[in-house]
């Protein structure tokens, strides 16, 4: 991936210069202060605070570009500055826009029987679900994964999901539906890439038994199967996938955004998948890349792939997921030119991720099947 030049957001240039800014401001300082005269007072005090000024801002200019040239969440400079020409796809898709909507949210306690892990879900009602006309309406669900430290409120609120569903539904080109935002660490700080852990947090079991089972009882929605699907970002992109593959009998499909598809152990819970020759078998069990080749789920469950290829924390993975998924007409995929690992980046793609979900039939019908599957393809066809 180009850098973008020698002072490109993400080169060692850049980190060199600030880093050396950072480190010469002080010194320039004591020259300064060795230098002044009384007659000057009034210069070297000015230049001194400037260039303690300088000193501070280049500091923390290098730690922050360190830290995304190791993270990658801004690609470049217009993907920072949020300038840049549209993020655009291999299949063209068009991003749309988002308008504010209707509907309402409210935020369920759910307590895990199976899991035993608790939480609370942030849920979206569309406006429909007040309707008169639809008070008899089981509606179909998505479930949303927020990526890993990130609360339900906050990935909420960073994708716009409300606005963005809100549009999809006004426009006729999705079905109206629910969307719930589970906690997806459930023993914080920990990260269990969303792993049953023996004698550990039971944490597939909360996304795919404990949260499905809790708001299937609390609100007016379809039972988990052919009408609910999985959707997520960064970690919680991994683990939708997972869901999928590893329990196609309560999602019936899934959007990875921005994930990987391969388990990632460092930062984790410790001994994630335990010790010795039994550790490999259970780390392949909760690999998605891994479960596509080899579980019935992987010839049949739909999955829409969404990914930059300036991602450096999700191209590598993906592009071996595409490669092990080229010749399948279940898996879709949109691969982003340009941008990083973040919000910005993805945001404008829930929409088409949404109607991607249209073509699959896990919303239902929309009444235009042509006008929602506008925008995805799924394998080397369109949807």
């Amino acid at each position: 991936m180009s850098s973008g030049g020698p002072l490109g957001l993400t080169s060692v240039g850049l980190a060199i210069v600030l880093v050396v800014l950072a480190v010469a401001a002080p010194v320039g300082v004591g020259l300064l202060w060795w230098w002044r005269r009384p007659a000057r007072r009034w210069l070297t005090g000015t230049l001194g605070v400037g260039a303690v000024v300088v000193g501070q801002v280049a500091a923390v200019a290098a730690v922050f570009a360190l830290v995304n040239q190791q993270y990658d969440f801004y690609a470049s400079w217009s993907d920072l500055l949020g300038n840049g020409s549209a993020a655009t796809s291999d299949q063209g898709v068009s991003t749309g826009t988002s308008h504010p909507g209707g509907g309402r949210t409210e935020v369920i306690h759910i307590a895990g029987t199976a899991s035993h892990a608790s939480g609370f879900a942030l849920v979206w009602l569309p406006r429909q679900y007040d309707e008169p006309a639809y008070r008899h309406h089981r509606f179909p669900v998505v479930e949303f994964l927020p990526g890993q430290p990130e609360q339900p409120l906050g990935a909420f609120s960073a994708f716009n999901l409300a606005s963005d569903a809100a549009h999809e539904i006004d426009s006729g080109r999705v079905a109206p539906f629910v969307l719930v935002v589970p906690p997806l660490m459930i023993r914080p700080p920990h990260d269990t890439e969303c792993t049953n852990i023996p004698h550990g947090p039971q944490a597939l079991t909360w996304l795919s038994q404990d949260v499905p089972h809790a708001i299937t009882a609390r609100l007016r929605v379809q039972p988990p199967g052919r009408h609910w699907s999985v959707m997520g970002w960064s970690t919680g992109g991994f683990c939708a996938a997972k869901l999928l593959y590893t329990d196609h009998r309560e999602f019936a499909s899934a959007v990875s955004i921005g994930a990987y598809f391969q388990p990632i152990t460092e930062g984790s819970w410790p001994r994630l998948f335990g010790v010795g020759r039994h550790a490999q078998t259970v780390r392949r069990l909760n690999s998605p890349q891994w479960l596509y080749r080899h579980t019935l789920a992987g010839l049949r469950a739909r999955l829409l792939i969404v990914s930059s290829r300036q991602d450096k924390e999700s191209w590598p993975s993906t592009a071996r997921m595409l490669a092990v998924t080229t010749d399948s007409t279940a898996v879709g995929h949109i691969a982003l030119t340009d941008g990083g690992h973040n919000f910005r980046v993805y945001e404008p793609y829930v929409g088409p991720a949404l109607r991607w979900l249209a073509t699959t039939g896990s919303l239902g019908s929309a009444g235009s099947t042509s006008r929602a599957a506008s925008g995805a393809t799924s394998g080397s066809t369109s949807s």
